[in-house]
């Protein structure tokens, strides 16, 4: 606040003193009470508020809106770039700390970790072999090595001989003549494939016959069939003449000749019939053993002719290869081949020459040197390997998810958002001229509008080191630990300095605010060593319907807390036990003595007595009595001004503090200021 604007308030403050004192001074006329009466009986006790003074807690405390934020927010970024192949969560899942969450895709840094690993163990190797001596089995190994290298590079060079030209001649011809065999048994040549291809012809005859039969057109069964017709049409008129004869006379049919020629008739038939089907049966089996022995003539024919041809791929191989051999006897070896040997012949003379010369310690170094580069580079390739999965900072709830899989995410970009759910923090915005009285651990309450009628319990964690600028505004971030129980800082020692008293602000209840003004503070009782200062009092602040909390909860009791919930909260600055007290509106400030009276209702019930009092530690509704009163008596409000019941969310707002016991600054308040 600028210098002139601070003068133009306590202008303001001075001015609407005076004239609160002058309504009260008016009140008191009213019922024949000045500043030196000492009893009345002109108050209407039938009407008058009262109020008793009894024994309570009071405290000072500051009010300030806010909302939840959680404890911890960890942000989620692939530290490589990476197309990403494996997502394990998805948005709102709970994960715990150390969880995997995603995998970008790893083919191309697993080549290279591996590249990387080889060429380290081929180093290490090469390390080993450097600091160690050589012993005799190493360098006859070396030697054995150098000579074969040599030997090749020597065949290489030489000119083939007359044996081998020969050799090789001689196995040419060898396989072109088994060749021209395989080809002429390939066209049908071979004895083998001939006697296959006869028998195939043999069994197809002998099936066409055996299908003829089986057809009708064998003579055994045509005649077997002759045969059972004319049985069968003898037996036709044999039935008929013993038909004829059994109607004539067929008592005696028995033994007469057409009796027994109709039995002899019917015997001829059966036979007959039998000998028919036997030979249907005879056609049959012969047309099946001519069916086998056709497939199988016609499987031994096709092996035939598939053993002829392999033979003459083999033959054909063979001859190719002996023509290679041949051919390879007249070729020179090619330049490339020539220097490949005697670059291995390089090799095995170095490595013999190493070994046969003792190590030095420049040797020595460099390999080390190169086996140090080599684990660097293992170990960096097998890191970034491991940078292409991302996990769980801590236990939280993912909030943000900036991909899906198949999408490419760059190195530091984010990617997720993991916040921490539990035991969350209530930020609130405190103005600077109440900075001063926050400190960390100091029992505060928080009502979240989505729990109007539960306060949780909650403790001052952290006060920000800066102030933050708003137009005119300076307020400081204050947090709070929900649901953790702290204790508030008593005061102790000499009363301070009271502070510049304001008015109340009004609340969204819409209820004026005070319009009473701020009065002088009277003088503290001495408390420990010394006299409270005087100081000027300030009215309350923002009430919540002009009520007291009651009670607080802890978390456990308040289901559901979201992160991003407002509110308001209350941190106690200080606070007094079991404290004598009266209600602010029973006090009558003294315009003489720049102290207090109360209005006493004395024992008989029917008159009063005005008592000055000592006071001592103010809260918003109530101040602590030192002497004048005692617990139990009756007090008489002298109502004339409204009281401050506006309220921003549910809190009563806090008072100016008073010269307290130990306090930190301030005589009591004025009365009649709001409660």
């Amino acid at each position: 606040m600028k210098k002139s604007a601070a003068l133009s308030a306590l202008g303001l403050i001075s001015m609407l003193t005076l004239a609160g004192c002058a309504v009260v001074q008016q009140q008191l006329g009213r019922f024949g009470i000045g500043s030196t009466t000492t009893s009345t009986s002109e108050v209407n006790l039938a009407t008058a508020t009262k109020v008793t003074v009894e024994k309570s807690t009071l405290e000072t405390k500051v009010v300030a809106n806010g909302k939840v934020i959680a404890r911890n927010v960890g942000i989620v970024a692939f530290p490589k770039a990476g197309q990403v192949v494996t997502l394990a969560v998805k948005l709102g899942d709970q994960v715990k700390a150390g969880q995997f969450l995603a995998q970008q895709d790893t083919a191309d840094l697993e080549f290279t970790a591996k590249q990387s690993y080889a060429s380290y163990l081929s180093t290490l190797a090469t390390y080993s072999q450097t600091v160690k001596a050589a012993d005799s089995r190493d360098i006859d190994t070396a030697k054995s090595q150098l000579a074969s290298a040599q030997a090749a590079l020597a065949d290489l060079q030489k000119d083939p001989s007359t044996n081998d030209v020969a050799s090789a001649r001689a196995n040419l011809l060898n396989a072109q003549n088994t060749l021209k065999l395989k080809q002429d048994a390939a066209r049908g040549v071979s004895q083998e494939i001939a006697s296959a291809k006869a028998q195939l012809d043999n069994a197809t005859i002998a099936l066409r016959s055996a299908q003829a039969a089986a057809a009708g057109n064998d003579t055994s069964v045509a005649s077997a069939l002759g045969t059972l017709q004319n049985a069968e049409a003898t037996l036709k008129v044999n039935q008929a003449a013993y038909d004829r004869a059994y109607k004539t006379n067929p008592a005696g049919i028995g033994g007469s000749p057409a009796g027994l020629n109709l039995e002899k008739a019917t015997n001829d038939y059966n036979v007959a019939k039998a000998n028919y089907q036997k030979a249907l049966d005879n056609s049959k089996v012969s047309l099946e053993k001519a069916n086998t022995d056709y497939n199988l003539a016609q499987g031994n024919y096709q092996r035939a002719l598939d053993n002829s041809k392999t033979d003459l791929t083999r033959a054909q191989n063979d001859v190719s290869v002996a023509q290679a051999n041949y051919n390879k006897l007249f070729e020179k070896a090619k330049l490339g081949q020539i220097a490949s040997a005697e670059a291995q012949v390089a090799s095995a003379q170095a490595k013999l020459d190493q070994l046969l010369t003792p190590n030095n310690s420049e040797s020595v170094a460099s390999a080390k040197a190169k086996l140090e580069q080599a684990e660097i580079s293992w170990q960096q390739a097998d890191a970034n390997l491991k940078k292409t999965a991302v996990y769980a900072p801590f236990d939280g709830v993912i909030t943000t998810l900036n991909f899906d899989i198949g999408d490419f995410m760059n190195g530091g970009q984010k990617a997720m958002e993991v916040v921490a759910l539990d035991r969350p923090l209530f930020e609130i915005d405190v103005d600077e001229a109440d900075i001063a009285n926050i400190r960390v651990g100091q029992q505060s309450r928080v009502l979240l509008q989505a729990y109007s009628n539960r306060p949780i319990t909650a403790t001052v964690e952290y006060i920000a080191p800066a102030a933050t600028t708003s137009g005119n505004i300076n307020t400081v971030k204050v947090r709070l630990a929900i649901g953790v129980s702290g204790r508030p800082q008593g005061i102790t020692g000499q009363g301070g300095q009271g502070g510049q008293g304001r008015p109340a602000a009004q609340g969204q209840a819409g209820t004026p605010a005070a319009s009473a003004a701020a009065t002088p503070a009277v003088e503290g009782t001495p408390q420990d060593s010394g006299t409270a200062a005087p100081g000027q009092g300030r009215p309350a602040g923002q009430g919540a319907q002009g009520r007291p909390i009651t009670g607080t909860f802890n978390a456990a009791q308040v289901p559901n807390i979201i992160i991003g919930m407002t509110g308001t909260s209350e941190v106690i600055t200080s606070q007094i036990e079991n404290a004598l007290s009266v209600a602010n509106r029973a006090l009558i400030p003294n315009r003489t003595t720049r102290g207090f009276e109360v209005i006493r209702v004395l024992p008989d019930g029917k008159s009063t007595q005005r008592v000055a009092v000592t006071t001592g530690f103010r809260s918003q509704n109530s101040t602590q009595v030192l002497s004048g009163v005692n617990e139990g008596d009756t007090l008489v409000i002298l109502q004339t001004t409204p009281t401050t019941t506006g309220g921003a969310a549910g809190f009563p707002g806090a008072g100016g503090g008073g010269g307290a016991p130990g306090g930190a600054g301030g005589g009591a308040a004025p009365a009649n200021t709001g409660r």
